[in-house]
């Protein structure tokens, strides 16, 4: 716990109302990749692809950087970068775990079928447990299921991707905190 409270942080900009402001462009960036690859592409077979994951974190990079050129002297701090690339994310992956609920029953029914065929294709007929992985699998393959696993998948993904975003494009260390 001494660890965490080692270091003071100053928080610069109002990266909350940022939050408000850009979760909603990252949530309609996945989603329009989503769309492009059912329009023009093999569309989605799972919740979360590679594509996705590109998708998320470019618009983390191009966000954070937007986020340090409006602050004052450009300063920013690893942990305020940090929540502000979460917090895009957990707003995108809501908004995005929504439109997937809404792309699997009404846009692309047969996208639940393609989930359960794709994740039965990873287990072999006679293998230990794979009546209970078919019946699993059957129980995952509903749209607010995947939908579900679209928002952790998303959530996950932003966490990790947000650790080396705010790594990255920090322009400042916070001081050490002094006791008194």
């Amino acid at each position: 716990m001494a660890l965490l409270h080692r270091y003071q942080s100053t928080m610069h900009g109002n990266y909350k109302k940022f939050i408000l402001i850009f979760g909603p462009v990252a949530a309609i960036a996945l989603i329009l990749s989503v769309i492009a690859r059912y329009y023009f592409f093999d569309p989605i077979a799972t919740p979360v692809s590679w594509t996705d994951n590109v998708v998320l974190a470019i618009c983390l990079i191009a966000f954070a950087l937007l986020y340090r050129t409006t602050l004052p002297e450009k300063k920013v701090t690893f942990k305020e970068l940090f929540i502000l690339t979460v917090g895009l994310s957990c707003f995108a992956a809501v908004l995005y775990a929504l439109y997937l609920w809404f792309y699997g029953l009404h846009t692309d029914p047969d996208f639940p079928q393609r989930f359960l065929d794709s994740e039965m294709a990873k287990h072999k007929p006679g293998e230990q447990g794979y009546e209970a992985a078919v019946e699993q699998i059957k129980i995952m393959a509903t749209p607010k299921y995947l939908a579900f696993m679209g928002f952790v998948y998303t959530v996950v993904t932003s966490f990790i991707l947000g650790f080396f975003v705010a790594l990255l494009f920090r322009t400042e260390r916070s001081p050490r905190y002094q006791k008194k």
